[in-house]
């Protein structure tokens, strides 16, 4: 672990409590995979091919009843417009209010590639419902506390462990973006003419109209650090040696752990910023993983890891 704490404070420490951001996603992962491989707490069996509307019943609202917790996490929900045009900074923030946007939330019929930029709010909920808890970190505490991995995998802790995500100032945009970026104002400015704006947006809409909400800086708000605002698949934050010891623990069972790791899909990146926005991994895995590859230096023959990758920071949990 190397780095500072935040512009004021002083160097990270082995205990310092990293922001994961969408690396957090392998977390969750790793905590429902494990929760699955028993009944949930209603005495119910659960596997990829289970219903999502098994343990999440309001799940079936618009279309979504058929869809099954392996199409959940390997991005083949058609969950592409998750957010209403008039979704609240507040109500971002609120795991509750969240989860019913997800509920209502439309699908997609074609949509087959497309990434669902909230599988860590989803795999979060799922989590909450199969363990029989109120609370995401209620859910969380009690997956880690086996391992005794409680206080150093959380949603927010003693300040003085927190440590804050950073970014570098973009000095420039491609000529592409910008095309973008006019391309999209102008027909959004078209829509707005014709009164024909679309009650759900997609999670790059949302960050045109609210960035505020779609910033990875939103971790180091004041509500999100003292635990008053909760965002599901965004807020976790970790020391770098507890994630170690949470993937490479056997809590999965070896079936299940193998079956999770088998590819699923490619997800489409639509532009050199989706791409970066994914870590430029589009490899998902049956149990909702990203696959990295790599070459051995000493055969050029390939390695495949698992895990989970933030495009903002460029952080990787494997």
């Amino acid at each position: 672990t190397a780095g500072r704490q935040s512009l004021s404070d002083g160097p990270l420490a082995s205990s310092s409590l990293l922001p994961l951001l969408d690396a957090g996603v392998g977390v969750l992962l790793c905590c429902l995979l494990t929760a699955i491989s028993r009944p949930t707490v209603a005495g119910k069996t659960i596997d990829f091919e289970s219903p999502v509307t098994n343990v999440w019943p309001d799940f079936a609202q618009r279309d979504k009843g058929n869809i099954t917790v392996g199409e959940l996490l390997q991005h083949r929900a058609g969950l592409v417009r998750q957010f209403p045009r008039d979704m609240t900074f507040r109500a971002f923030c609120n795991e509750l209010r969240v989860e019913h946007v997800l509920a209502s939330a439309p699908r997609e019929p074609d949509s087959e590639g497309e990434p669902c930029r909230v599988i860590g709010a989803l795999v979060s909920a799922l989590l909450r419902r199969v363990t029989g808890h109120k609370k995401a970190s209620d859910a969380l505490y009690s997956a880690l506390q086996p391992l005794g991995l409680q206080n150093d995998i959380v949603f927010y802790a003693a300040e003085r462990r927190m440590a804050f995500a950073g970014r570098k100032p973009r000095e420039s945009m491609s000529m592409e973006r910008m095309y973008e970026f006019m391309e999209e104002k102008m027909e959004a400015l078209s829509r707005q003419e014709k009164d024909e704006l679309p009650q759900w947006i997609t999670w790059s809409e949302l960050g045109f109209e609210k960035p505020a909400i779609t910033d990875p800086l939103l971790v180091n708000r004041e509500c999100t650090r003292k635990g008053e605002g909760i965002v599901p698949g965004r807020c976790l934050r970790a020391t770098a040696e507890a994630v170690c010891q949470l993937l490479a623990s056997d809590q999965i069972p070896h079936d299940l752990f193998e079956l999770s790791r088998e590819p699923a899909q490619r997800l489409r990146a639509e532009c050199q910023d989706d791409w970066h926005d994914l870590g430029g991994c589009l490899d998902i895995a049956t149990g909702g993983w990203q696959l990295v590859k790599f070459r051995r230096l000493s055969d050029n023959s390939e390695v495949i890891a698992h895990g989970s990758v933030d495009g903002a920071t460029g952080s990787l949990i494997l």
